[in-house]
């Protein structure tokens, strides 16, 4: 801010021996008027600084969706810059009403002012449990436990390891492999989740890994995972062969 000297006007005062502005000062018996220091001086301001802006003093003005306002404080001694956020400020790196996911399990919200808001903890099957609630995640309940400043944590009511896992009429323990439906192998999780990890054939001796092609004899098989569906598809390899072998032919 530039700093502007403005020495105060000097006008006589009524029944008093100095002007204003002036003190008394008693050398050897007679009295003497000198300028007081502390009234001559007084600092004067043009206003505030708003990213590069002039902002004069008394003024308010709007950028980025907050509200800039130069006050004057102590009787017109000093001057502050007051910042408020609109209701449709952005968050930082997000903008107002969006969405976003952290480490896949935690769900944020940039409300209204700009701040940012815990709505719902997500679990490995995609269920949300919204925040400060709790919720049955298959055999399991969880607890999506909201904190005064804000921050949300995702836990079951009792060990995660402990709940078994429920297929028709099957149980299994936590780690524990299953085959479902006779196509698909899945692997007993925390809090009681199935959790699909392959594809299931008979004369294949480990679960066939998802978006491959495999190999056996006469028979091509390719286990596929688009999002949360799966699929196991089987193809003739003779046929896919005749069927190569034709289009060659007919490039060459």
């Amino acid at each position: 801010m530039r700093l502007v000297y403005m020495f105060a006007l000097i006008l006589p005062c009524i029944n008093a021996k100095c002007y204003l502005g002036e003190i008394e000062v008693v050398v050897n018996g007679k009295v003497k008027c000198e300028i007081d220091t502390s009234y001559a001086v007084m600092p004067r301001y043009d206003g505030c600084l708003v990213h590069q802006t002039l902002l004069k003093v008394g003024e308010h003005m709007y950028q980025h969706n907050k509200k800039y306002e130069c006050r004057s404080i102590d009787d017109g001694r000093d001057i502050e810059l007051v910042t408020t956020v609109t209701k449709n400020a952005d968050c930082i790196d997000h903008k107002h009403g969006e969405v976003w996911f952290e480490k896949d399990t935690f769900k944020y919200l940039c409300a209204d002012f700009g701040e940012v808001q815990a709505v719902a903890c997500v679990s490995q099957d995609g269920t949300e449990i919204p925040a400060g609630k709790q919720k049955k995640v298959g055999n399991a309940v969880v607890h999506c436990r909201l904190y005064n400043n804000g921050t949300i944590v995702m836990e079951a009511l009792q060990n995660p390891k402990s709940y078994k896992c429920q297929w028709e009429d099957k149980t299994i323990s936590n780690g524990e492999e299953i085959i479902i439906k006779n196509m698909f192998v899945g692997i007993c999780r925390d809090y009681g989740f199935i959790e699909y990890i392959g594809c299931y054939v008979e004369n294949f001796s480990a679960p066939l890994k998802f978006n491959r092609f495999y190999e056996n004899a006469r028979d091509v098989y390719y286990c596929g995972k688009i999002a949360n569906q799966y699929f196991l598809k089987h193809y003739d390899s003779e046929k896919i062969m005749r069927m190569y072998s034709q289009k060659y032919k007919r490039l060459v």
